[in-house]
């Protein structure tokens, strides 16, 4: 067995009351959705499902779980003048639990998370195990060898860091006794008023990451065990490969009610398994890898 490692997604926030394990009603429809009022207390809780199929008996098809609980604990001016909420999270596998914090700024023209300089991308890592193909075999995927599974989710979310993550997690190794820096250019996560067709960037690009944008599809109703939700369908868009097209291997959608997120999905597509030839690598099969995060219950 060999562990990968999930980009933990910080959940998008909102406030209401009261805790809700079933069915409910939500007033997209009927509202321009142009905030987030994120409030201390505000409590979410997700199932994480890491999946991946085979095409062509590559790897062996498995299915993985793990648990996310995300709390928004308190509030935090930083750069001076930024009002900013304090979220925690952290994800339960097994025996084990992994813990992360972010700031985000609710802004008039969008939803914005912060990162510390000095640190990397903003992942939060967690050990869901799953079956390797085989000891001598590399995974290929854009252009590049990954060892593992783990390493090649770690190089699709870390086109998330705002330097892949919506929004961007904090890494917190940073010495108590020393106040944290942070980077003065945010992700912006969301851009008010969500509305169809409207797209926005990310995070622009540099010589080691491409472009990454969000674009609002429009309103749909989806199901989760939290109950139903009228949610805005968000997709990401990748440009990993720098060639000025987004790309068509690598497929996210996020779901963003008036509760929060609902449910989040990656598809990365494609992906070939290879074994040493002669001192080269040989194509020997390929397989697909989703990871999805849905909403099980929350309290507002």
């Amino acid at each position: 067995m060999r562990n990968i490692i999930i980009a933990l997604t910080l959940v998008t926030l909102t406030g209401c009351s009261g805790l809700f394990n079933s069915d409910s009603s939500d007033d997209n429809k009927d509202h321009q959705f142009s905030s987030f009022p994120l409030m201390v207390g505000n409590e979410w809780h997700y199932t994480i499902t890491v999946q991946t199929t085979s095409t062509s008996n590559a790897i062996e098809s498995t299915t993985t779980t793990g648990n996310l609980t995300v709390n928004i604990t308190g509030t935090e001016t930083i750069l001076t003048t930024i009002n900013s909420y304090i979220v925690e999270e952290s994800l339960t596998e097994g025996a084990q639990t992994f813990t992360r914090k972010t700031y985000q700024s609710n802004q008039e023209d969008g939803l914005y998370s912060y990162e510390f300089e000095g640190q990397n991308s903003g992942i939060l890592l967690a050990s869901i195990k799953t079956p390797p193909p085989q000891k001598s075999t590399k995974i290929y995927f854009k252009d590049q060898f990954f060892h593992t599974l783990k390493e090649l989710v770690e190089f699709i979310e870390k086109q998330q860091g705002s330097t892949f993550i919506q929004p961007s997690l904090i890494q917190l190794s940073i010495a108590s006794s020393s106040a944290p820096t942070f980077n003065s250019t945010p992700v912006k996560s969301l851009e008010y008023p969500l509305v169809a067709n409207a797209q926005w960037v990310y995070r622009i690009g540099t010589n080691l990451t491409g472009d990454l944008a969000k674009k609002v599809l429009g309103q749909e109703s989806i199901t989760v065990d939290a109950g139903n939700f009228d949610s805005y369908k968000i997709q990401w868009l990748w440009d990993v490969d720098n060639n000025n097209e987004w790309d068509d291997d690598i497929i996210g959608y996020e779901y963003i009610s008036t509760k929060g997120l609902i449910k989040k999905t990656t598809t990365v597509k494609n992906i070939a398994s290879t074994q040493p030839v002669n001192n080269d690598f040989v194509v020997v099969g390929y397989f697909d890898m989703t990871i999805e995060y849905a909403l099980t219950s929350y309290q507002l």
